[in-house]
């Protein structure tokens, strides 16, 4: 069983998986069908399977390992909370979230009862319940959790834990949803990025690519309240540490590189917004191929930092050829087509009558 934890905590699931099914099938016979400890292994073999696709089963198990436990410990039994914590991920996964947040809502309940409100392990569950609750479009609920799971962190591990750093993200990305109605949030989920990346800039272990989603956040907040320049300077940094991680052409440098030449063309830096978008073209057509909505938008994003140093040949060969991806891909009547379909018009009359106007966005 050791074993089994073991190649779990490093995510060797098929490894855990081979142990699991002999130690549960060991246990089911020397203990018994209904004895806790195989319902344990049975939930745990229930991750496992979970991790490598099998939902169905893994809702199987989980839930016979619930009955045992409730059978046997009782409705309210501490033991209870992983089982319900391991069959909320699997709702969530299934799509069900109402299901998954009765799952967690009553891991919850279980766990206050047996450590008390403010503990750490409290913290977690209503972490996890910030999330659902979020992704269920409950802002303000998910909100409270958020706040609430900040507040222990704070008192149990300090102000200055990178276990805290994750949860000002969370609550943070959770203030930026709130800021769509009320724009003033955007400033205050800034100063939790900023927060977090602190408490990460001064923890030691804390790895510079497990500050990317941070500064990732981070730019996101400061371009919602006109910081261009500090959005420049942070994504910058976010794409020193990618390159260092994943390499310089790695795909997933391609969304921060257009991001990044967006906020050069705010900046008035086309030149410099023109090389990140043809870079991130190249990365783009290197890993998908020229035919994919992500090429499409890039080549758009190129032509208007080429209509603006006036190469308005080279911007309306990109729009040409954003509409040729977007028509196959979507469909000539789908509005993005139809509004590339239109610029390229308007680029083509300004190519030709430096009186006209010209496209400023696509």
């Amino acid at each position: 069983l050791h074993e089994a934890e073991v190649d779990i905590e490093r995510g060797d699931f098929p490894g855990a998986e081979a142990l699991l099914v002999k130690v549960v099938s060991a246990q089911k016979r020397e203990l018994g069908a209904e004895h806790p400890t195989y319902a344990q292994s049975l939930n745990n073999l229930a991750i496992c399977v979970r991790k490598q696709g099998d939902i169905a089963g893994a809702e199987s198990m989980a839930l016979q390992a619930l009955k045992i436990q409730e059978k046997v410990l009782g409705d309210s039994h501490v033991d209870i909370h992983a089982v319900l914590g391991n069959l909320a991920v699997i709702r969530s996964q299934q799509g069900d979230l109402d299901g998954a947040v009765a799952a967690t809502e009553r891991a919850l309940k279980i766990q206050e009862r047996a450590y008390g409100e403010d503990h750490i392990e409290v913290s977690t569950t209503l972490n996890n319940l910030a999330v659902l609750t979020m992704r269920k479009g409950d802002l303000d609920l998910a909100d409270a959790y958020s706040a609430r799971t900040v507040r222990i962190q704070e008192q149990v591990l300090g102000f200055d834990h990178p276990d805290l750093a994750v949860s000002l993200n969370n609550h943070g990305e959770i203030v930026m949803q709130q800021a769509r109605t009320n724009p003033s949030l955007f400033k205050v989920a800034l100063g939790m990025f900023q927060r977090s990346l602190q408490i990460q800039d001064s923890s030691y272990g804390v790895r510079d690519e497990e500050k990317i989603p941070t500064l990732t956040f981070i730019a996101a907040a400061m371009r919602q309240v006109g910081d261009h320049k500090g959005a420049v300077e942070v994504m910058q940094r976010c794409l020193k540490y990618m390159e260092a991680s994943k390499g310089d052409n790695h795909v997933d440098l391609a969304p921060p590189l257009n991001n990044l030449g967006i906020e050069l063309g705010a900046l008035g830096d086309n030149k410099g917004a023109a090389r990140a978008f043809a870079r991130a073209l190249s990365i783009y057509k290197t890993e998908y191929g020229w035919n994919t909505v992500d090429v499409a938008q890039t080549l758009q994003n190129l032509a208007i930092a080429l209509t603006k140093l006036k190469d308005f040949g080279g911007a309306e060969k990109r729009l040409k050829a954003a509409y040729r991806i977007l028509r196959a891909q979507l469909g000539k009547d789908h509005p993005q087509t139809r509004k590339v379909g239109e610029a390229t018009v308007k680029m083509k009359r300004a190519r030709e009558d430096s009186a006209a106007d010209l496209p400023t966005e696509v």
